[in-house]
This record gives C-alpha cells, sequence and structure tokens, in this order.
C-alpha cells in the first residue's frame, strides 16, 4: 500500500520522504526525492543545507515546497 495515497485519503497532509539519511552525493539525494515526488510525497528531508537547494526546487516545480 502506498503511503501518500492512503495519508490523503484521510485528510492529512502528503508525508515527507526520510529514505536518504546520509546520502554519497546530492545525485543520490535527488534521485531518492524524484521518486518520491512520482509518489506523491510532500517533500524530501535533506541532511545538509548544500543539498536543500536542488530538493526545494524539484518540489517547487510541482508547488510544493
Amino acid at each position: 500500500m502506498k503511503l501518500s495515497p492512503v495519508s490523503q485519503a484521510h485528510g492529512l497532509a502528503a508525508p515527507v520522504n526520510a529514505v536518504t539519511a546520509e546520502p554519497a552525493d546530492a545525485r543520490e539525494l535527488i534521485h531518492d526525492a524524484v521518486r518520491a515526488r512520482g509518489d506523491s510525497f510532500g517533500g524530501q528531508c535533506v541532511p545538509s543545507a548544500e543539498l536543500a537547494v536542488d530538493v526545494r526546487a524539484l518540489y517547487r516545480d510541482v508547488d510544493r515546497d
């Protein structure tokens, strides 16, 4: 079962993806964020400020930040 559709069906905000706790690089984090966005997650946990800019841009493209 997918977490996002269940959350939305119960009137909850889209969940935040927290799969990548310590990404090896920005590419790995963005890969996880793209997959999460495709699964209707509302955001991605980011372990460092340097990586946050790219992830914010990814979610801003779909009116989520």
